[in-house]
C-alpha cells in the first residue's frame, strides 16, 4: 500500500514541477517570441535567447530541484548525490556563463549570439533534466 502512495505522488510532483517550476521560468522566452512575433520581426533562436535571457530560468530550475530534494524524504543515496550534484554544477555554470555574457556586453566586446543562444538552450535543457531528476529522487524513499 505504502508504495502505491509513492507511485501515485511521483506523477503529482513531476507535474507540480513542470508548471510551477518549468514552465513558470521560461514565460519570459515565450513572451519574447511574441513580441518578435507581433513587429514581424525574425522569431530566431539567436533574437530569442542571444543574450543569455535563458540562463536565469535555468538556475531557477536547477535551484528548484535541488530544494526538491533536499525537503523530500530520500535517503541519503548515489542517486540523491547524482541528482543533486548535477543540479548544483548546472546552477553555478548557468549563473556564471549569465554573468560573463553580461558583462562582455557591458563593456562592448565582440561576442556570438548563436553560441550564446546554443550554450543557452543546452544548459536549460541540463536543468530540466536535472532538475526534474531531484523532484523524482526526492519522491522516491
Amino acid at each position: 500500500m505504502n508504495s502505491r502512495r509513492r507511485k501515485s505522488r511521483l506523477p503529482a510532483a513531476v507535474w507540480k514541477w513542470v508548471w510551477f517550476g518549468l514552465v513558470l521560468a521560461i514565460v519570459p522566452v515565450i513572451f519574447a517570441a511574441l513580441r518578435l512575433f507581433i513587429r514581424d520581426a525574425p522569431v530566431t533562436l539567436s533574437a530569442l535567447t542571444g543574450q543569455a535571457e535563458l540562463l536565469l530560468p535555468a538556475a531557477a530550475i536547477s535551484a528548484r530541484g535541488i530544494g526538491e530534494l533536499l525537503g523530500g524524504q530520500a535517503r541519503k543515496s548515489a542517486k540523491r548525490y547524482l541528482a543533486g550534484g548535477s543540479a548544483i554544477l548546472i546552477l553555478l555554470l548557468s549563473t556564471l556563463f549569465f554573468a560573463d555574457v553580461t558583462a562582455a556586453y557591458a563593456v562592448g566586446d565582440p561576442v556570438s549570439t548563436s553560441v550564446i543562444a546554443r550554450t543557452s538552450v543546452v544548459l536549460t535543457l541540463c536543468a530540466a533534466i536535472a532538475g526534474c531528476s531531484c523532484v523524482i529522487v526526492a519522491e522516491v524513499k
